[in-house]
């Protein structure tokens, strides 16, 4: 599975993702921190506070985009 070969080799699979996905490939540093099952348990689990400012930033334009299209 897709998950799986992420988690055995990320770099690799990640540029496929990048390459499938027509996106820059960017040079991130993968943690393997969240590793496991994801359930209703864990939905409302915290993530750290550097993680989320990761995300905020690499989804800034997505974000920007999405509103300009739906406005």
């Amino acid at each position: 599975s897709i998950s799986e070969n992420v988690i055995k080799n990320p770099k690799s699979e990640y540029e496929k993702i990048y390459k499938f996905l027509d996106i820059k490939n960017i040079n991130i540093d993968i943690e393997n921190k969240l590793i496991g099952s994801y359930n209703k348990k864990n939905k409302n689990k915290n993530i750290s506070i550097n993680i989320k400012k990761k995300l905020i930033n690499f989804f800034k334009d997505d974000e920007q985009k999405l509103e300009e299209f739906i406005n």
